[in-house]
């Protein structure tokens, strides 16, 4: 499934191709409030950016020292569509991004720490569905999440290219640890809107994840990508 060019970007969904974080963050916090847990905003962002509802039932569970009902998965998801239907937008310029790489040949595909039912309605609220059919993969699919390399080995196996030629883009410490313990180069990406004034604090965190470099739009994605 390789293009021309032998190499593959690995995208990120949340927060690299879709403005989709701060709906996330706003409406997880709002859920896990309702299941008997307050927390922060800012707590929220650093908790969980990049990461699974299991880890977000676990951190429920153990707040309340209960176990957490199994019900907190579809009550966050139904909150978390109602308004992916009337306010999810791609990152600006990410559609560039990929037409950019389709012009040049290069392959490249989605790996998502996100479910595979929320992966697939952001790609049907953004129109991207027939674009990333057969190369969008959610980490439901391998045993361990991020940041386990699981999810980007299983995407290179897919998409046919071996992992020295994978370039990831991620947003979270999460994604970066697990694509570097996958042997891939890493570009830490600061362009979603949940970055907004704090750019610089989340390009060091990025950074000292283990990103090897990093871009602040996707003008300069495109850069480090093609340059």
């Amino acid at each position: 499934m390789s293009g021309d060019n032998d190499l593959c970007v690995i995208f990120d969904f949340d927060g690299v191709l879709i403005d989709s974080e701060t709906i996330a963050l706003e409406e997880l916090r709002s859920c896990i409030g309702v299941y008997g847990v307050d927390i922060s905003l800012a707590e929220t962002r650093s908790r969980f950016l990049g990461s699974s509802v299991a880890d977000h039932m676990a951190f429920i569970a153990e707040r309340t020292g209960k176990p957490c009902p199994d019900g907190f998965r579809s009550d966050w998801h139904e909150m978390l569509y109602r308004r992916y239907r009337t306010e999810l937008q791609l990152v600006p310029g990410a559609r560039a991004t990929l037409d950019a790489l389709d012009d040049t040949g290069i392959a490249y595909a989605i790996a998502t720490g996100g479910a595979v039912e929320r992966l697939n309605v952001g790609l049907e609220c953004t129109g991207l569905t027939s674009r990333f059919k057969g190369r969008a993969f959610s980490a439901e699919l391998v045993a361990r999440g991020k940041p386990a390399p699981d999810i980007f080995l299983y995407s290179a196996e897919q998409m046919g290219v071996p992992p020295s030629r994978c370039v990831v883009v991620e947003d979270a410490s999460h994604g970066v640890k697990g694509a570097l313990a996958a042997g891939m180069r890493v570009i830490g990406f600061t362009g979603g809107s949940h970055f907004a004034g704090m750019k610089d604090q989340a390009a060091e965190t990025l950074r000292s994840a283990g990103a090897q470099e990093m871009a602040s739009d996707h003008a300069e994605l495109l850069d480090r990508l093609l340059g």
